[in-house]
């Protein structure tokens, strides 16, 4: 008998609080929602960690940061780890990867496992998504992207990495082998550039030009480490202008993933659905910005909406690992997850949110550069654990 489909899409950056799976009066994301009312949509889902390689190692190994130690960009993921897309591969799978975002790569070791990797960038974006794909994205760029610019960082590709996706769940209808498709749109990241489809939208709700709140957004991404140096740099009005912006990219890869969705309830049989994010952002908690630092909730509480697995509730705190082992358990594939639980029979106690030492050192050091006198007492160097109860979070650091 063929195992189910497993379709997994991860947003890069979103917060769970700025998802229409929370209470946000503002956020539109009817796509996730709707694989939460099928399935089931969890509202207290933690990464494993703060950033996009260690968490996703995490989610691809069923490994804590603290195993797989992915916590630099100079960090790999060790041989001796077998990730799950090896095992579904060895086990009868079909598996693919699309991602634009460099932390997930072959030379990360993220890219092990996967029958076809699909990298997207200027370089590789006509082999990857074919001549006719790239066609139809200049066609749209105005609308899908920003427009002709030479700010490689500023544009969205995510309509590239969705035809490709779209592309790998119509081959897979009818195939002898399940398909195990990993996603990873990436436009929801800073710099927080709305394509202008979603542009003209969010000017209702900005007290300032589009053009103006832009400049703001490409500031702070740009200068990341100095804005936290100054310590509160943006007025109330310009973290209302940065969340709008934000919130419209938020909707932006909502409508994406509607796309491999509908394509995958209408071209393959009962198909596993995941939709969630790797990690969140900072809005100013502490004068923080992005996902660097601090391991708090902000940071760590991602949306997560699961569909094709019967028997499943939200019984409270759930991680990746545990949405990987429940599938894995579900469709009788064979992979140790040492960091999760089946979420079906085993409620989660406590969620564990770790921040490595290698990251954090050169973060402050980038910070401390424009600010000497930048408060560090609140970030320990050392690796740091958080451990997170539905109404504590208790964090010790190796310091």
């Amino acid at each position: 008998m063929k195992h189910s489909d497993i379709i997994w899409v991860t947003l890069d950056s979103v917060r769970a609080d700025h998802t229409s799976l929370s209470q946000s009066d503002r956020a539109k994301t009817p796509h996730l929602e709707s694989v939460g009312e099928i399935g089931t949509a969890f509202g207290e889902c933690h990464s494993h960690d703060i950033w996009t390689r260690s968490s996703t190692a995490s989610i691809l190994t069923g490994h804590p940061p603290s195993a797989h130690r992915t916590w630099s960009n100079s960090a790999k993921l060790p041989e001796q780890i077998t990730t799950i897309p090896e095992s579904l591969s060895e086990q009868g799978y079909r598996t693919a990867c699309v991602t634009s975002n460099g932390q997930i790569s072959q030379s990360t070791g993220l890219g092990r496992g996967f029958d076809a990797f699909h990298f997207i960038n200027r370089d590789t974006v006509v082999q990857e998504a074919g001549l006719r794909s790239v066609i139809k994205w200049l066609t749209k760029i105005r609308s899908h992207s920003i427009g002709l610019s030479t700010a490689a960082n500023e544009h969205c590709v995510g309509y590239l990495s969705t035809q490709i996706a779209k592309r790998h769940i119509s081959n897979s209808q009818g195939a002898d082998h399940p398909l195990f498709l990993y996603t990873h749109l990436n436009d929801s990241h800073h710099p927080y550039i709305p394509p202008g489809m979603w542009e003209s939208a969010v000017s209702e709700d900005l007290s300032i030009s589009v053009e103006r709140a832009e400049e703001i957004a490409r500031d702070m991404s740009n200068n990341l480490h100095e804005r936290i140096a100054d310590d509160d740099p943006y007025s109330e009005t310009e973290w209302e202008v940065l969340r709008v912006l934000y919130d419209a990219l938020v909707e932006y890869v909502d409508h994406l993933t509607g796309e491999i969705i509908s394509t995958a309830r209408e071209q393959l049989q009962d198909p596993i659905i995941v939709v969630t994010g790797d990690h969140g952002e900072f809005f100013g908690y502490r004068g923080l910005l992005a996902h660097m630092l601090e391991p708090s909730t902000q940071v760590s509480n991602v949306p997560l909406a699961v569909e094709g697995i019967r028997g499943l509730e939200d019984t409270g705190l759930v991680q990746h690992s545990d949405v990987m082992k429940t599938i894995l358990e579900d469709v009788g594939v064979d992979h140790s997850v040492p960091a999760g639980v089946d979420i079906r029979d085993t409620p989660r106690e406590y969620a564990f949110v770790q921040r490595g030492q290698d990251r954090a050192e050169q973060k402050l050091e980038q910070i401390k550069q424009h600010n000497s006198d930048f408060s560090d007492s609140h970030y320990p160097k050392a690796t740091v654990t958080s451990m997170i109860t539905p109404t504590y979070r208790f964090e010790v650091s190796e310091e």
